[in-house]
């Protein structure tokens, strides 16, 4: 059955469908070709991505491990200053002390060394003394004198027993 009316031209419609298909099969090979490309820099960039990311966790990784080792040696660090604070402190004290012991012991001395000095000039005149009593003992005119009046002649032997004897009669 023919075609009435406007349905009449339809014929022409085919020739104008398939040029119409052509722009649409032309759109699709275009958008298959875009997708494939667009599909493929995913891939690359997913690929670049998880590069990236493994690199990242990798410096994050030797980060924290380098952040341990800092806290470590801070730790390290603070411990051994607060022992040198503690030592500081012991050390403080303790030439504290040994002042107090320095001038105690400088004062002894210094008491110590004038009487010494004192002891010294006691001794210097006895000795000069002496040396003057002596002088006046071994002089001729002594000896002559004492010739005169003294005399140590042994004349006899008595023991204790015997001295305690007589002296009780």
């Amino acid at each position: 059955q023919p075609l009435k009316g406007r349905a009449a031209g339809a014929q022409s419609y085919n020739a104008r469908s398939s040029s119409i298909l052509g722009i649409l099969q032309e759109m699709q090979r275009q958008i298959a070709r875009d997708l494939a490309a667009a599909q493929k820099k995913d891939l690359a960039e997913e690929v670049a991505y998880q590069k990236m990311r493994a690199a990242k966790s990798a410096e994050l990784k030797e980060s924290n491990k380098l952040k341990d080792r800092k806290e470590d040696a801070l730790a390290k660090l603070q411990d051994k200053s607060a022992k040198a604070k503690t030592d500081v402190e012991k050390v403080r004290s303790k030439l504290e002390t040994d002042r107090a012991f320095l001038r105690d012991t400088e004062n002894s001395c210094s008491a110590e060394d004038r009487a010494y000095e004192v002891r010294s000039k006691e001794r210097s005149e006895e000795i000069r003394t002496l040396a003057e009593a002596l002088g006046i003992l071994t002089d001729e005119e002594a000896r002559g004198l004492y010739a005169k009046t003294m005399s140590f002649a042994q004349l006899g032997q008595t023991t204790r027993r015997e001295a305690v004897s007589l002296a009780a009669k």
